[in-house]
């Protein structure tokens, strides 16, 4: 959303993150605009919206509230919520911060116990529920990942012009060996 005057100006305005709860029959559940996630005059922009599996959701945003001029030019890093199906935040009011390396998360997913999966160009990590690090390992490329559904994930890669996958346990392990994994194609 846009908090702006009729003039188009990406310059001067920010954009606002909001998320809504919607029932079955269209009805608005959190508010006539629904929950703010970026602090209100902080840039914002969405990343990721999906459920943890167990009633809530997560969403996964960027923002530029780290950086020097706040505008939608500006630094952007990740945050994350967890929120119930009332509205009520899990986290930590104004999200939690995902890396402190600007820029550089490339995929999240759910780590089916509640908790989140982190990739960054740096490492991948596991949050539980209550979103504190169980672990962090180094990444395999930039990957895609994807939940297995029993607490795990799938890390998707490529490489060399080729496609990769491997499997990674709640603890930390890679199941088909601890580089790339299986070549797909």
């Amino acid at each position: 959303d846009y908090q702006r005057s009729a003039r188009l100006d990406f310059l001067m305005d920010s954009c606002d993150v909001f998320v809504q709860h919607i029932d079955k029959n269209g009805n608005f559940l959190w508010g006539d605009v629904g929950l703010q996630m970026n602090p209100k005059g902080i840039s914002g922009e969405m990343f990721a919206l999906f459920s943890d599996g167990l009633g809530n959701i997560f969403v996964c945003w960027f923002d530029t509230r780290d950086s020097d001029d706040f505008s939608t030019l500006g630094d952007y890093m990740m945050y994350a919520q967890k929120i119930d199906y009332w509205g009520n935040f899990l986290w930590q009011q104004d999200g939690l911060l995902l890396d402190t390396l600007r820029n550089s998360v490339k995929d999240v997913a759910d780590n089916g116990k509640g908790g989140l999966y982190i990739n960054t160009s740096f490492y991948l990590m596991n949050l539980n529920a209550q979103g504190q690090e169980i672990w962090r390992i180094p990444p395999i490329w930039e990957q895609k990942l994807l939940s297995d559904g029993l607490g795990g994930v799938f890390e998707l890669s490529q490489y060399n012009d080729s496609l990769w996958i491997n499997h990674v346990d709640y603890t930390g392990y890679r199941k088909w060996g601890n580089k790339e994994g299986i070549l797909l194609a």
